[in-house]
C-alpha cells in the first residue's frame, strides 16, 4: 500500500507507514486517556462526596442554613428581617453569602452527591436555568405550588413574575422583585432640545424624534452621543431578549420547543440591526455595571437606557451626578397600543427538597420575601417592587423620588407590572440569548455591508440567521434525552 504525498501523488514508499501507525496509536491512547481521566474525575468526586458524608462532624450549626448571593445594598434588610424571625421563632439562622460561581458549585455538588445542603438558597436567574437541565425528579428544589395554594399566595403574586422559577407545571422559587423595565432618559438633554417625551409611543417615534441628538460634539468625525444603550454583541444577550420579550417573541414555547426563527423575532432584530448600522448609528454598546460604563452615562454618551426596578438602585449608587437630571417613562412600544415594559433578571428564594425543616424554611421564605414590612423596606432601601400584588396599594409607592425629578417611580413600575412578559424557563435559554444576540450583530454587519436602510429588506436575512441559531440550540436540546420526553 502507498500513501498520498503532500504533492498529491501516490508513492509506493512504505517507510512512513510506521509513523502513521504511531500517530493512530497515540490518538487512540489520548482518546482513551481523556475518557479515563474523565471517568477518574467523576469517580473521585463521588468518592470524596461520599467520604465527606460519612466523616463530616456531627456538630453542624443548629438552626436553618441560608445560602444567599452577594448583594451588598440590601444586606441590612435581610439582617433585620432574620433577627425579627429568630425572635419570633426562637430558631437560629446561619447565613452564608456566596458568589454566583461558588453558589452554583456547592449547590450542584450537594444535589448530585447527597452531601449537606442549605435549608434555603437564594440565586440569580442565570444560575437557576441550569437547575432545569435534567429530569423533573432531579430538580433539587421543592415544588412550592401546594404551599402557595395552601397559604392563599398563588392568587396574589404577579403571575408573569413566577415564570422563570417554574418548570413543567411546578413552581420552585419565589421571586424577590417584579424586575419590570422602564426607560430612563436624560431629561436635561431632551428638554433643552424641546422634545416632548410624553408624545412618544413607539420605538420608531423614539428613534425618529431623538435622532438629532446624535451629535459629534468635539468635531472628530465620530458621534459623542447616541440615543440608546444597547448590548449589540453576544456577551449575555439580555438586552436583545428584553426587546424580543416586549414584542411578544420568545425562544421556547410553553412545552420547551425551540421557536427562535419566528416572524416576531425576525422583525425585532431587523430593527435593532438598523439602529446599530453605520453610518446612521443610533445605539451604542457600553460596558454596563462598570466604572467606565458609569462614567459614559454620567458624561451623556447615551440619552436613554433600559432600567429594571432593581437597576434604579444601581443608578443612585453609581450615577450620583445624574440626580435630578433623569426621568423615567414606559418603554416605547413596538406598535401603537403595544406592551410598554419588559423584564430584566431577578433573584429567587427556594427550598431544597432534601431539607429537614421544610415548614420552618417556608416560614422564613415568607418573612424574607413576602412580609409587608420587609417588602416596604426593600423598596425604600433598594427600589425593588414586590411581586405581591396585595401590597401594591401601599402609599410608599406614591412617594416622589428626588433622583428622578420628583416622579412617583414606584407607582410607574407597578402600573406596568401586570404586563411584564414571561421568561421561558428552559435550561438552554442562556445559550439561546447569546445565539440570537449574535444573529442580531451579524445582521447589523450585513446591513452595513449591503447599505440596507429599511428593516423590511432585512427580514429574509434575519430569518436565515435565526434559523441557524435555532438549529444550534435545537441540537443542544435534542442531545438531552431527559428534556425530549
Amino acid at each position: 500500500m502507498g500513501y498520498v504525498s503532500l504533492l498529491g501523488k501516490r508513492s509506493n514508499c512504505r517507510r512512513f507507514e510506521p509513523r502513521a501507525a504511531i500517530r493512530k496509536t497515540v490518538m487512540k491512547r489520548a482518546q482513551f486517556s481523556n475518557q479515563s481521566m474523565g471517568l477518574i474525575a467523576i469517580t473521585g468526586l463521588a468518592v470524596v462526596s461520599g467520604l465527606y458524608g460519612l466523616l463530616r462532624p456531627d456538630n453542624e450549626p443548629e438552626g436553618l442554613t441560608f445560602w444567599r448571593v452577594n448583594e451588598s445594598w440590601d444586606r441590612e434588610i435581610y439582617s433585620r428581617a432574620i433577627e425579627d424571625w429568630k425572635a419570633e421563632s426562637n430558631r437560629q439562622v446561619n447565613v452564608e453569602v456566596l458568589g454566583d460561581l461558588g453558589l452554583w458549585q456547592r449547590m450542584r455538588s450537594s444535589f448530585f452527591s447527597g452531601s449537606p445542603v442549605a435549608d434555603l438558597i437564594e440565586m440569580h436567574l442565570e444560575i437557576m436555568m441550569g437547575v432545569y437541565n435534567g429530569p423533573e425528579e432531579a430538580i433539587g428544589f421543592l415544588d412550592l405550588t401546594e404551599l402557595l395554594q395552601r397559604d392563599g399566595l398563588l392568587e396574589v403574586i404577579n403571575r408573569p413574575t413566577l415564570s422563570p422559577w417554574s418548570s413543567r407545571g411546578h413552581i420552585y422559587g419565589i421571586p424577590v422583585t417584579v424586575s419590570g423595565v422602564l426607560l430612563a432618559y436624560r431629561a436635561d438633554i431632551v428638554e433643552e432640545a424641546g422634545i416632548d417625551m410624553a408624545a412618544i409611543e413607539t420605538w420608531d417615534e423614539f428613534m425618529d424624534t431623538l435622532r438629532p441628538l446624535v451629535q459629534d460634539v468635539d468635531g472628530d468625525g465620530f458621534p459623542d452621543r447616541y440615543l440608546l444603550e444597547m448590548e449589540e454583541g453576544s456577551r449575555t444577550g439580555s438586552w436583545v431578549e428584553m426587546l424580543i420579550l416586549q414584542a411578544g417573541g420568545r425562544y421556547f414555547d410553553p412545552d420547551g420547543k425551540v421557536v427562535i426563527n419566528s416572524e416576531t423575532n425576525a422583525r425585532v432584530i431587523s430593527k435593532i440591526a438598523l439602529w446599530g448600522a453605520r453610518p446612521d448609528k443610533l445605539i451604542v454598546d457600553i460596558p454596563v455595571f462598570t466604572l467606565a460604563g458609569n462614567q459614559l452615562l454620567n458624561d451623556g454618551y447615551v440619552v436613554a437606557w433600559l432600567v429594571s426596578d432593581w437597576r434604579t438602585k444601581f443608578m443612585k449608587l453609581y450615577l450620583k451626578p445624574l440626580a435630578g437630571k433623569v426621568k423615567l417613562m414606559p418603554i416605547p412600544a413596538w406598535e401603537k397600543g403595544g406592551r410598554r415594559t419588559s423584564v430584566l433578571g431577578s433573584r429567587m428564594l427556594g427550598i431544597p427538597k432534601t431539607g429537614d425543616n421544610i415548614e420552618e424554611s417556608w416560614d422564613l421564605v415568607k418573612k424574607l420575601y413576602l412580609d409587608r414590612k420587609v417588602c416596604r423596606d426593600r423598596y425604600l432601601e433598594s427600589d425593588g417592587i414586590t411581586p405581591l400584588t396585595s401590597l401594591w396599594d401601599d402609599p410608599i409607592y406614591d412617594q416622589p423620588d428626588p433622583f428622578f425629578m420628583g416622579q412617583k417611580k414606584g407607582r410607574m413600575f407597578i402600573e406596568q407590572a401586570p404586563e411584564v412578559p414571561e421568561i421561558p424557563s428552559s435550561a438552554y435559554n442562556l445559550a439561546a440569548r447569546r445565539a440570537v444576540a449574535s444573529a442580531a450583530k451579524n445582521l447589523r454587519d450585513f446591513a452595513e455591508e449591503k447599505g440596507i436602510t429599511t428593516s423590511e429588506d432585512l427580514y429574509s436575512k434575519a430569518h436565515e440567521l435565526l434559523a441557524e441559531a435555532e438549529a444550534g440550540i435545537r441540537f443542544l436540546a435534542d442531545r438531552n434525552s431527559f428534556l425530549r420526553q
